[in-house]
């Protein structure tokens, strides 16, 4: 079989393609690796409704510490009240959370999470928010 390759340059462990240091093929492991190159900083968006804290909160429980990703997390909020998501979060998370604030820079390894009556965007590496107008 050959490695499989997407679009990340991601493969999976075990293929015949990757060695040991011994020169010997890995054991079957199913767990992807991402080969980090220089000036690429693959973000994962991922969303949720209302009631997807504890999902959230157990795929940041699960992950290394050193993904080489950065994770932007989209949750439906009430515009109206404040978020403890981040901060929630983080108690779940080995990995840096931190709600957006309009122009923060993204870096791998941290998570973002979008702050209650605002659409987010990325532009030029950073996170960009515009308020919504509250219905």
């Amino acid at each position: 079989m050959p490695v499989r390759r997407t679009r990340l340059d991601y493969h999976w462990r075990g293929q015949p393609n990757c060695r040991n240091q011994n020169g010997n093929p890995e054991k079957e492991d199913r767990t992807p690796v991402c080969p980090r190159r220089p000036g690429v900083l693959p973000i994962v968006g991922i969303g949720a409704s209302a009631g997807g804290f504890e999902a959230f909160g157990e795929m940041l429980n699960a992950l290394p510490t050193d993904t080489g990703m950065a994770f932007v997390l989209i949750q439906h909020l009430d515009p109206t009240h404040e978020s403890m998501l981040a901060p929630l979060l983080a108690r779940k998370s080995a990995i840096p959370v931190s709600q957006v604030v309009d122009g923060m820079a993204i870096e791998p390894n941290h998570v973002y999470v979008i702050p209650p009556n605002a659409t987010m965007g990325i532009h030029d590496g950073q996170l960009k928010l515009v308020a919504r107008g509250i219905p």
